[in-house]
């Protein structure tokens, strides 16, 4: 948050520099022109400042950002996994889906102990459900995430992925991701992905 201030703010130090100078220089129409133009930009930026400092510095604000650590800390420990079988009985169900999760994961090279498993959702016809999977660690679960590769071209487990346990706010954000990254290979940006980069969804060129 600091960071992002300290940017705003040299931003408009740097317009009120530039700004200055071209008035001391206003004899010709074109300075003039672009002095208007750089006052209209450096007014943009101080209402943008202003308006960024007022809401974080709302109680409303800070309580919000809170929940979200506190949710996302909650979520730490778990992991999502995707089109693992799942069986009818379900008085058999949690013991399958255990014995199948320690197969799943001895098979990716993991070796630690699962605190808890159940399905998400009401049962869906011929799909199964997420699983979310809770570990004794959070470092277990980036174990997990990076244990996705050895599954690739596996016939035993062809289809099953891995995903973190994500907040609302997690997901709204890497919806809006999805749609700059669909919006802008429409507009002919080739050769661009998202990929986490230290645990932050990020859009790159995967030439990179």
């Amino acid at each position: 948050m600091d960071a992002k201030l300290d940017d705003i703010l040299s931003s408009i130090n740097e317009l009120k520099t530039t700004q200055n100078k071209l008035v001391n220089a206003a004899n010709e129409q074109e300075l003039e022109a672009g002095n208007t133009q750089l006052k209209s930009r450096f007014d943009l930026f101080e209402q943008d400042y202003v308006s960024f400092k007022q809401r974080t510095s709302s109680p409303a604000y800070q309580i919000e950002i809170l929940n979200e650590l506190y949710d996302l800390q909650s979520r730490a420990n778990n992991i999502i996994v995707f089109n693992l079988p799942e069986h009818n009985s379900e008085n058999s169900e949690n013991f399958l889906d255990m014995s199948q999760l320690k197969n799943l994961f001895s098979d990716s090279g993991l070796n630690f102990q699962i605190i808890k498993a159940h399905r998400l959702g009401k049962p869906i016809s011929n799909r199964p459900r997420p699983l979310k999977v809770t570990l004794p660690n959070a470092s277990d679960t980036f174990s997990v995430l990076r244990s996705q590769s050895k599954l690739h071209g596996s016939q035993k487990w062809p289809d099953i992925r891995f995903s973190s346990d994500r907040s609302a706010k997690q997901h709204e954000s890497m919806s809006n991701l999805r749609e700059e990254l669909r919006k802008r290979r429409e507009n002919g940006e080739r050769d661009i992905i998202i990929k986490y980069i230290k645990g932050i969804p990020t859009i790159i060129y995967s030439k990179n």
